[in-house]
């Protein structure tokens, strides 16, 4: 959207790599204004997310249709790992690294003993999916995570 992080630009405002220098963390709030075109831009510009959230959006013109609900954390996650992230980093963005952000590493988002049991058991299920974003371009993946 316009008023989104690069704004009408095709390249990534100077804004942003100073503010990664400065120890500025970015998060993905999935929702109407995700995009695939900025998404891939910025992640082929090293630029990844420092953490992964889902913001609940719908096609709320269809509030019963479950076919058209499109904010599912796994969905994200999805996408990410659809646009090259590897799984490793989705899954770190998604657990650990908002852990450290509350200095909860040691009790949340960790698989340590002794640590707090907040397990989400995900089925990678095989494709092929089409994914919208919030521009109504579409990704297809090959592979989606699904909450157990």
């Amino acid at each position: 959207m316009p008023d989104g992080i690069m704004g009408q630009s095709q390249s990534i405002p100077p804004a942003v790599f100073e503010a990664l220098e400065k120890g500025i963390h970015f998060d993905i709030g999935y929702g109407l204004n995700f995009s695939y075109a900025i998404a891939s831009r910025m992640l082929a510009a090293g630029i990844l997310p420092h953490t992964i959230s889902s913001d609940v959006h719908a096609d709320f013109n269809g509030y019963h249709d479950d076919s058209k609900l499109d904010y599912s954390l796994c969905g994200v996650m999805t996408r990410l790992w659809g646009l090259g992230m590897t799984l490793e980093d989705v899954i770190a963005r998604t657990t650990y690294h908002p852990a450290q952000l509350i200095r909860e590493e040691n009790e949340i988002g960790t698989l340590a003993v002794g640590s707090r049991a907040d397990i989400t058991i995900l089925n990678c299920e095989q494709g092929p999916w089409m994914l919208s974003d919030g521009q109504a371009e579409t990704l297809t993946v090959d592979q989606r995570l699904i909450p157990a």
